[in-house]
C-alpha cells in the first residue's frame, strides 16, 4: 500500500469532511473541513499559493509526497507540519527517509503493504494500516 492508497483509505473514512485537491473548485464558496492532496511536490507554484490561502481560513490539509529531505522545501506550505504528530513514513526501508523530520525511524528489510512509521513526539511507532474498501465492494 503506498501513499496515493493510504489517502484513499484516509477520504473513505473521512466520508463527507474531506475533498480531493483535484476536485475542489476554484470558485467554490462552500469548503471542504480536510483537503487531501496527493503527489503533493507536483503542485503549480500558484497552487502552492492556494492551499497557503486555504490553511489561513482553517482547512486542515492531508498531504502526500514523495519522501526526502528536500520535501520541506519544494512544498512551502509544508513547513507547518514538519513537527506535528501527524507525520507518516510508509514503509520506510532507509534511515535517510526520516531525515526530514530529523529523527531517526526504525526501517523495515523490504516494504510491507500497509506498514508505516507514525512519527510521534516521544517516538516512531511502527502501525499497520487497513487495505480500503475497493468502491463498490460490500463488507
Amino acid at each position: 500500500m503506498g501513499k496515493s492508497s493510504a489517502l484513499r483509505l484516509l477520504a473513505q473514512q473521512l466520508a463527507g469532511r474531506a475533498q480531493w485537491w483535484g476536485q475542489l473548485d476554484p470558485g467554490d464558496e462552500e469548503l471542504p473541513e480536510i483537503l487531501v492532496i496527493d503527489d503533493a511536490e507536483r503542485l503549480s507554484p500558484s497552487d502552492h499559493q492556494r492551499v497557503e490561502q486555504l490553511l489561513l481560513r482553517g482547512i486542515r490539509v492531508v498531504a502526500a509526497a514523495a519522501p526526502g529531505t528536500s520535501v520541506f522545501g519544494t512544498i512551502p506550505w509544508a513547513h507547518r507540519a514538519r513537527g506535528a504528530p501527524g507525520n507518516m513514513l510508509l514503509s520506510p526501508t532507509h534511515r535517510s527517509q526520516g531525515d526530514a523530520f530529523a529523527m531517526s525511524v526504525p526501517v523495515l528489510s523490504r516494504p510491507v503493504p500497509g506498514r508505516a512509521v507514525l512519527l510521534r513526539p516521544e517516538n516512531p511507532m511502527i502501525v499497520q494500516w487497513a487495505v480500503p474498501t475497493p468502491p463498490g465492494h460490500i463488507q
